[in-house]
């Protein structure tokens, strides 16, 4: 995650950046687990997300994917060495010291849940689960397994 947001229905979101195409085979499963993830720990039913690319990746499959899904967006821009050889040196500005107000600004604790997150015990849990069900000798194989499984874990 690049960056988070809010949007107009006070949803928390994200962003990713990308400026190369590789290791797009798993990117939609990693979108959905961290749209899962946000989702449970907010207590929202959508996580909105934005991509933003460098790169032309409109062919890809996991990005076709990504695009098929609501409240997803994929903004696709000039080569990254095209828009950085747009930059000249005088045209940067120092960075203030401190950053003014801005009435847009909101603090990211405000939007955690209070409630704890203990990864390490889903993950037991399920790990304990996988194991039972293994022993127990029923069929069902992985449809079973995953059926009973808390999708935040790995």
């Amino acid at each position: 995650m690049d960056l988070l947001f809010v949007d107009k229905h006070g949803d928390m979101g994200f962003v990713e950046v990308i400026t190369s195409a590789m290791d797009l085979k798993t990117f939609h499963e990693e979108i959905c687990y961290k749209k899962r993830l946000i989702g449970s720990l907010l207590g929202q039913k959508t996580v909105p997300f934005v991509l933003v690319s460098s790169v032309d990746v409109s062919r890809y499959a996991s990005i076709l994917k990504i695009a098929q899904e609501p409240d997803c967006l994929i903004l696709i821009t000039n080569p990254a060495e095209e828009m950085r050889d747009l930059i000249y040196e005088g045209s940067l500005r120092k960075k203030p010291e401190k950053p003014g107000f801005h009435p847009k600004l909101i603090d990211i604790t405000n939007f955690f849940s209070r409630d704890t997150y203990d990864y390490k015990e889903i993950h037991d849990c399920n790990r304990d689960t996988v194991i039972r069900i293994m022993l127990s000798c029923k069929n069902g194989g992985i449809a079973a397994i995953s059926s009973v499984l808390n999708p935040l874990s790995k």
